[in-house]
């Protein structure tokens, strides 16, 4: 019999739908042959044409109905199978509610972590031509090698007199923190620590994320005694107003410097360590007091808060010297050059500045560079949480797989294919997915508050905004199916006559990838591992530092500092109404405390006898009264204290320096002329070493001279009488400084603010460690569920046949002791690894050996013991008929 042709029939086959498909490709069949008998030429012609004609919407297969009726299937499925889902869940509670506190850590922990590291990495992206932009700082090389984020004050004007092609704009600003007070205004409050500038109109022609909403941006900054406000500055100084109304107003930095309001711009949004709200035209520095501290014709030396910035015309690659920076350098040689070091100014783009921790970012009070091995550190930390969880999740329903056997192959009898049985599975995942999450958002909230001292104080996260929204959904699908899969392949694949064996639950969990289930096990094993060594490590280490002897007492020791820009006479005034405190034991005049973070180093040449080149050597300079040794009991070893007077320029120099001169003996020192430029110091004393900087640097040496006119005064006082010292001082404070607010530091705060991060990273590597315990246990959970259900019926006979708990407990426990053994051969060298890494950063590290790695083996092992324990009991006095009913 004759067919059809096979082109035009499959056509049909593929738009008809399959209620129409069989009647209608009959009809055509019979056209089709009556067409053949009549013309066989045109019978395949006419059954193209009549083809064409059965296209009709109302037979097509995505018509309108078919869909509505395709999406009612669909919801109806959805819904049996949410329904059923639910049900399981609830029949499992221990297992559900162990995968969801699981999930719920970990997402927590790896939405709270991500966070972080993506306020981290989002600063500065809305300046426009970022890639252009660079910072120009010092390297300096030679008797003192080191860097400086600024450059000398001469090289902005050199530069904006000598255009170089390569830039296209150049900016200087010079960085000063003053106080501010709003001229005739009802607002009297005094704003400290204004975030100030000193610059000119280049500053927003370099750095164009500014809008001007009043004022002339070509203008604004061209005179002196001129300032342009950012909004929400001029709103704190002069109340809500609009940006037109802000112009001619006044504001008095630092008592008597004055100037007037003639812009008002707004930065664009957008994270940016660009704090600055006070922008002071360069030309007030010249025509002010300002002139005296700052001078920018200068070339000799190098300030931190003088800024120099320029935007190239191209982007310059990376590990190239810009080509415009050759005149600078060589002016700079001629006319700035010292005879000890060189000087080179160098560049570093935009992109980097919130990274840099070797220049920071600026001298304005602003936060510090931030960390990229820290942020790196806490993406791998929050990956692997992610992680554990994901496992825990395969672990547990690999373990409760082997009991839905049955119910797959009795799905399978009745009809179910392999693919509704499996994305039955991918959607139970993504139900728990959902459920974790939810519970996971409001716990990322409450430790983005209860950890707040991790996170910046002006980072705010929005669970709501369209990028986390994203971020919820991807991990509730991506993560959701990937946990899913493997349980889900595993289980649609079995067999309809494995499945429905009576055996079926032991030989599934026995022979279907124990291997697989080791491995993720072993990886939290592993990670828990890691992290308990590494607390144990931090936790020493911190401790080490905080009870370290430093070489000098700082017990009940205060120290309050007189406002630098002060008489000194009020200083004197000041000191004479603290000696009339009864309850101050001791009292000391000094620049800063022997452990500071506050210092000042110089360079002394010491020219021994016979030879021609002198010994420089970089020391680090304490000025004070006569008491600072006794004060802070720090022994004099040889020689004797300088006396009170500044033109005798006598000294004496701790032991490190003492060694530095080459002398055997201490006593060979004494009477030693060094000089540092045009003075020279005679040695009359020399100290024990005391640690002048953190525990994170090496003694360095160090002397001391005598100075009348230091700024701080330290005191010491019994506890019992310190908050009545306080009030007193306050008062006697207020009278002789009133613009001034007395701040009273206490000497052991000052050693503990030293270890903030070492602090912050314990509380973290805690935190961090708690979660991972948490999650691994949970996973540990799932392994002894299955060990438990290999060994049912093998516990039964061997308690038959007279064994007892002990020999019971090896039975069931074996396999994880193994696994524990391997996660820690295998997290010693990762752990050991971190752990160098991190001490890199001490000098003086705590005694830690081989016993750190023991001490988080037997940590992880008892903890482990703890969680399997009651399992293990359970199935040990479990009655042996139920065992050996079992199957």
């Amino acid at each position: 019999m004759q067919v059809p042709p096979k082109l035009p029939l499959r056509a049909l086959r593929w738009f008809c739908n399959e209620e129409r498909l069989e009647e209608l490709e009959g009809d055509l069949h019979e056209l089709f042959l009556e067409s053949y008998e009549r013309n066989p030429r045109t019978a395949t012609l006419d059954y193209w044409w009549m083809v064409f004609r059965s296209f009709r919407f109302y037979a097509l297969k995505n018509s309108k109905q078919q869909k509505i009726n395709s999406m009612i299937h669909f919801f109806i499925l959805l819904k049996h199978q949410l329904k059923l889902i639910f049900r399981q869940l609830w029949q499992q509670k221990t297992s559900t509610a162990i995968n969801i506190v699981g999930l719920t850590i970990g997402l927590a922990g790896f939405i709270t972590l991500y966070s972080l590291v993506r306020y981290e990495f989002s600063f500065n992206h809305h300046v426009p031509d970022s890639e252009r932009i660079y910072r120009l700082y010092t390297e300096f090389s030679g008797s003192f090698d080191g860097y400086n984020r600024g450059v000398t004050a001469g090289a902005g004007s050199f530069l904006k007199n000598n255009p170089h092609q390569d830039i296209e704009h150049s900016s200087q600003f010079i960085i000063k923190s003053y106080s501010a007070q709003p001229v005739s205004t009802k607002n009297e409050e005094e704003f400290r620590y204004v975030k100030s500038i000193f610059t000119d109109t280049t500053f927003f022609q370099v750095f164009g994320m500014y809008d001007w909403l009043a004022g002339n941006p070509a203008t604004a900054l061209q005179g002196p005694h001129t300032v342009v406000l950012t909004a929400q500055q001029a709103e704190k100084y002069f109340g809500t107003q609009s940006a037109d109304q802000f112009i001619g107003k006044q504001v008095t930095y630092r008592d008597s410097l004055q100037a007037t309001v003639t812009g008002i711009v707004q930065q664009r949004p957008g994270n940016t360590d660009f704090i600055f709200t006070d922008f002071i035209s360069l030309k007030t520095i010249k025509a002010s007091w300002v002139k005296d501290n700052v001078q920018l014709d200068d070339w000799n030396s190098t300030n931190s808060g003088s800024q120099l910035w320029v935007k190239a015309r191209k982007p310059i690659p990376e590990g190239t010297k810009a080509a415009f920076l050759s005149p600078l350098n060589e002016h700079i040689a001629k006319v700035g050059e010292s005879k000890d070091w060189t000087r080179e100014v160098k560049t570093k783009p935009l992109s980097g500045l919130h990274f840099d921790q070797q220049l920071s970012i600026f001298d304005n009070r602003g936060r510090g560079a931030a960390n990229t091995d820290s942020l790196s550190l806490l993406s791998i930390v929050c990956i692997a949480l992610l992680l554990m969880a994901m496992f825990n999740f395969i672990n547990l329903e690999t373990a409760n797989s082997s009991s839905r056997a049955k119910e797959v192959g009795v799905k399978k009898v009745l009809g179910s294919t392999r693919t509704i049985i499996f994305s039955k599975f991918i959607l139970q995942s993504i139900v728990l997915m959902t459920m974790s999450i939810l519970l996971a958002l409001p716990l990322a909230e409450f430790s983005l508050q209860w950890f707040e001292e991790f996170f910046p104080q002006e980072m705010v996260v929005n669970f709501l905004d369209w990028h986390y929204l994203f971020l919820i959904l991807g991990l509730v699908l991506i993560i959701g199916m990937l946990s899913g899969l493997y349980p889900a392949m595993r289980l649609s694949g079995i067999s309809i006559s494995k499945a429905l064996k009576s055996n079926v639950r032991l030989s599934f969990a026995e022979k279907n990838t124990p291997a697989f289930r080791k491995v993720l096990i072993s990886f939290q094993f592993i990670c828990s591992q890691v992290l308990i060594i590494v607390a144990l490590a931090v936790f020493f280490q911190v401790r080490f530092m905080l009870n370290k002897d430093l070489g000098f007492s700082g017990d009940h020791v205060m120290m309050i500092s007189t406002p630098w820009n002060a008489a000194h006479h009020k200083a004197q005034l000041f000191h004479s109404e603290i000696v009339k405190i009864p309850a101050i034991n001791a009292l000391n005049w000094q620049d800063s405390p022997p452990c500071s973070d506050s210092y000042s180093s110089t360079i002394l040449k010491y020219l021994p006898a016979g030879d021609d080149t002198p010994l420089k050597t970089v020391v680090y300079r304490k000025r004070a009264d006569t008491t600072y040794l006794d004060f802070y009991q720090i022994k004099l070893l040889e020689g004797r204290m300088f006396l009170p007077r500044a033109n005798l320029n006598e000294i004496v120099v701790n032991e490190v320096y003492a060694k530095e001169l080459g002398m055997k003996n201490y006593e060979d020192v004494l009477g030693i002329t060094v000089t540092d430029d045009d003075i020279s110091y005679t040695i009359v004393g020399v100290m024990s070493n005391f640690h002048n900087l953190n525990l994170k640097s090496e003694l360095v040496p160090v002397f001391l001279n005598y100075e009348p006119e230091n700024i701080e005064i330290a005191f010491k006082t019994r506890p019992e009488d310190a908050s009545a010292v306080i009030d007193q001082l306050t008062e006697i404070y207020r009278k002789i400084y009133p613009k001034n607010p007395a701040e009273v530091h206490f000497m052991d705060e000052t050693i503990r603010n030293f270890y903030l991060t070492e602090k912050k990273t314990e509380k973290l590597a805690l935190i961090t460690t708690i979660l991972a315990i948490t999650i691994s246990s949970l996973g540990l959970f799932g392994l002894i569920a299955i060990t438990v259900l290999q060994k049912t019926k093998e516990v039964g006979i061997r308690k038959v046949l007279g064994a007892g708990m002990w020999s019971l407990s090896k039975v069931i426990s074996k396999e994880f002791l193994i696994l524990i053994l391997i996660a820690l051969v295998i997290a010693t060298p990762v752990a050991y690894s971190l752990l160098e890494s991190w001490m890199e950063n001490f000098a003086f590290r705590a005694p830690l050996g081989w016993w750190i790695y023991l001490l988080g083996g037997i940590c992880s092992f008892v903890l482990a013991i703890l969680v399997i324990g009651w399992k293990v009991y359970k199935a040990i006095v479990s009655n042996p008929v139920d065992s050996l009913r079992y199957e």
